[in-house]
């Protein structure tokens, strides 16, 4: 065995295991090594011995973690276990794109209308819809879409809008072993709108239980890690925390400083990448953007809109 890939290394895992005919069975703390070509068959259940999902996989895994034929391990339709196998499944290859976003989940609640109610009005609106949010998950998103591979580290609350929440980054073939499910009610964003302008009122929910405890738990997907993406919505010693962590694991940082206002100049050095809009850049280091871009060459990128983003490589503003 010594001589063949190891495709996962398997650790406190509620499953059965068969292997070869052998069963291995444990509610927690089961650890396994899977060789490449080692024929395995998983077969999972809850707490209360229900099966949680069926129909897995049985056969030779080659060396990326697919069964032959390329027929990917677990369907879609078995996000629950397909995440919590994907996440342990972290050969070169795949930590390659690996991209781990820390922060926020939230419920966007829109409603539009003609105009603003005015104190102790009640007017009718033109629409409500729910849209899935938070800057943490809308990072997450972009960056699943772009073909890497992606972690969340997050909180939702038990509710609806948590489970939607949780189902939507699923369906994105983002991976959501980091999200807590708390007794706090899901972040939301109450947005409305009228005309061209807009109100925007954010409840943080369960986006303040993000501990640093929290981001701890996912120290080993931190420090494999191609790059952690950060944000302004989740508690401010979590961040600093979280920055701190990725210095000591050699880890680089992308962070969007959105709200502005709740960023610390201090964390520059903990920060590889920093990408805020001009407004925002004016914000933190004044009205002279060039002088911002040329005290931190190849480090601030102004991010343009529709114009793309400039920054400074240390001998010219590109």
């Amino acid at each position: 065995m010594e001589n063949k890939k190891v495709l996962l290394s398997i650790e406190d895992l509620h499953v059965k295991f068969r292997v070869r005919g052998r069963q291995l069975t444990a509610i927690r703390g089961i650890s396994l090594d899977i060789y490449e070509n080692e024929s395995i068959a998983i077969v999972g259940e809850s707490g209360s011995g229900k099966s949680v999902f069926t129909k897995t996989f049985a056969g030779m895994l080659d060396q990326n973690g697919y069964v032959s034929k390329k027929r990917k391990a677990f369907k879609k339709s078995n996000n629950r276990c397909r995440n919590k196998f994907d996440d342990l499944r972290y050969n070169e290859e795949g930590n390659e794109k690996m991209i781990t976003i820390v922060g926020s989940i939230n419920m966007d609640i829109v409603v539009q209308m003609d105009t603003f109610p005015k104190q102790g009005e009640t007017i009718l609106g033109q629409l409500f819809t729910t849209i899935p949010g938070g800057k943490g998950a809308n990072q997450a998103v972009a960056a699943a879409r772009l073909g890497s591979n992606v972690q969340i580290v997050g909180a939702v609350g038990e509710d609806g809008f948590g489970k939607e929440l949780l189902q939507n980054l699923n369906e994105e073939n983002i991976n959501t072993r980091f999200v807590q499910s708390t007794q706090t009610s899901t972040g939301i964003a109450n947005i409305l709108l009228y005309e061209n302008d807009n109100r925007i009122i954010v409840v943080p929910g369960a986006n303040f239980d993000v501990t640093p405890e929290v981001v701890e738990n996912a120290r080993s997907v931190i420090e494999q890690s191609k790059m952690v993406v950060m944000q302004l919505e989740i508690p401010v010693e979590t961040i600093e925390y979280t920055l701190k962590l990725c210095k000591e694991l050699n880890v680089p940082v992308l962070f969007n400083p959105a709200p502005a206002a709740n960023f610390n100049i201090e964390w520059m050095p903990y920060i590889t990448y920093l990408t805020p809009n001009e407004t925002e850049c004016a914000l933190l280091f004044g009205d002279d953007l060039e002088t911002a871009l040329e005290t931190y060459p190849n480090q601030l990128i102004i991010t343009l809109g529709a114009d793309g983003a400039r920054y400074f490589d240390g001998e010219k503003h590109v």
